[in-house]
């Protein structure tokens, strides 16, 4: 992959700022980024053991617009705008609730919860009752295991055996005790997956991991593999009830910055759509 500068003009760089547009697929290559979709909800409902909550996971339930409607109510179906623009009022709730449940999640407290949001104390201290003791008790037991593990061993583990040992005052460590589990795990995902393509596909050239994404370029010649590839990245993650994160596939013979989605359905859609960019 190059480097480059862009040769576009300012007000085009102006509308479409992103320092990924600087890197570039070698001649004759697409550049390929797949990440894994949701996976921190994902490993964390793997975690809580709920099956009501991985269930709903499985079949596509948009969680945070299900929590939105669940905490905020007849405020959140009568707010005005979308959840995409944090600058309307269903916006920021959309915001806020994936904010608060992902701090809860890995151990924020209410009063935490409530500075960096904005909110009253009140309903920093409400969301958080309500969705470790109400919603979801699994997670808030997935606590009290990863407490009890660091009182009793100062150390953690993942789902694939993997652990860490803290030296660090233990009343101080839960957050972070807490956000290791999924993400090393999800990390672990990802190098696995890039493991598997590069064993299967010998064209594919890696470049990059990032956290939850792999970046690499194949022969544009070979894009007719990009099914089979995005197939191919599934990695079991091994809990009793094995769990399996999708991956989203996004394409580019142009820059890292103007990707777009590759779907299997319509596998050369995407060549259409990168001619119209400007």
């Amino acid at each position: 992959m190059s480097t480059v500068l862009s040769s576009e003009p300012a007000f085009v760089r102006a509308r479409k700022p992103s320092i990924r547009r600087i890197f570039v697929p070698d001649p004759g290559m697409i550049l390929v980024d797949c990440d894994l979709s949701g996976a921190d909800a994902q490993i964390v409902a793997w975690e809580s053991g709920e099956a009501d909550f991985k269930a709903k996971l499985r079949s596509g339930v948009k969680i945070h617009r299900e929590t939105a409607e669940g905490f905020f109510g007849d405020v959140w179906r009568n707010a005005l705008g979308d959840t995409g623009n944090k600058l309307t009022p269903k916006g920021k709730m959309y915001d806020d609730i994936k904010r608060a449940t992902h701090g809860t999640n890995y151990g924020a407290s209410a009063r935490t919860l409530s500075a960096n949001l904005g909110w009253p104390r009140s309903t920093g201290e409400r969301f958080h009752h309500w969705w470790l003791r109400v919603q979801h008790p699994g997670i808030g037991e997935w606590h009290r295991r990863t407490e009890h593990s660091l009182r009793t061993s100062r150390s953690v583990s993942n789902v694939f055996g993997y652990s860490i040992i803290y030296y660090d005052r233990v009343d101080a460590l839960l957050p972070e005790a807490l956000a290791w589990q999924p993400q090393s795990a999800i990390a672990l995902v990802s190098f696995k997956s890039a493991l598997q393509i590069k064993k299967k596909y010998r064209f594919v050239q890696f470049l990059l991991q990032v956290h939850d994404s792999i970046v690499f370029q194949i022969p544009f010649s070979e894009r007719g593999s990009l099914a089979d590839i995005r197939r191919d990245l599934d990695v079991v993650v091994p809990y009793p009830d094995p769990l399996t994160i999708g991956s989203k596939m996004q394409v580019s013979t142009r820059s890292w910055g103007d990707l777009i989605e590759f779907d299997p359905r319509t596998p050369d859609l995407w060549l259409e759509k990168e001619k119209e960019l400007v």
